[in-house]
């Protein structure tokens, strides 16, 4: 039902550009980081790492931009979780009410995808939407690093403080969702 509301109510875009932009700040602040004399030597490996998988998914956004529009363009709900919703009952029978959406936007579901069953989720949407299951499953990997890029700015200032290791850790973690997305990406081309 999103997708009709498209315009209709102020939100950013979370959508194709959205998320180039995402990789490349992830990028920049990684490489900046690097310069971090505070780094131990396994640190700076884990974000020369990082920088170059960023490097490696955007040699392959052509990829990442065909798959992404082929979602719809529709409401999306990162971090929309059990913790981050409740519901309750109204006059017209139950309502949802969503919490902490600060990064709500228009833009193809992504984010949300990768917490989905594929299977299920293709089978309630796929006709109206004509999305196959292997692309949704396709979608939810490249949205979990995504959405591991997202979270890199906010690690900024750890980074490039005196204590930067716990940040570092962090992307070792993104690093690892990285490379998820760049083998699942593997082999696909043009189609």
């Amino acid at each position: 039902a999103g997708e009709s509301l498209v315009g209709d109510i102020p939100l950013p875009d979370r959508g194709v550009g959205y998320y180039r932009e995402v990789l490349e700040a992830a990028r920049s602040l990684s490489l900046e980081a690097t310069r971090n004399r505070a780094l131990s030597p396994e640190d700076a490996l884990v974000l020369h790492r990082f920088a170059g998988l960023c490097t490696s998914l955007e040699s392959r956004w052509d990829v990442v931009e065909r798959l992404l529009l082929r979602l719809p363009t529709t409401l999306t709900l990162p971090g929309f979780c059990r913790k981050n919703a409740r519901i309750r009952p109204s006059a017209s029978g139950t309502e949802l009410l969503p919490l902490d959406f600060e990064n709500a936007g228009w833009g193809q579901p992504v984010a949300d995808l990768q917490h989905v069953d594929a299977a299920r989720y293709v089978a309630r949407v796929g006709p109206s939407w004509r999305l196959r299951s292997e692309d949704v499953v396709l979608a939810g990997t490249v949205g979990g690093a995504l959405v591991s890029m997202k979270s890199v700015p906010g690690e900024r200032s750890a980074l490039l403080s005196e204590w930067p290791d716990r940040a570092a850790r962090k992307l070792a973690s993104y690093a690892e969702s990285l490379e998820r997305t760049l083998g699942a990406l593997a082999g696909r081309g043009a189609s």
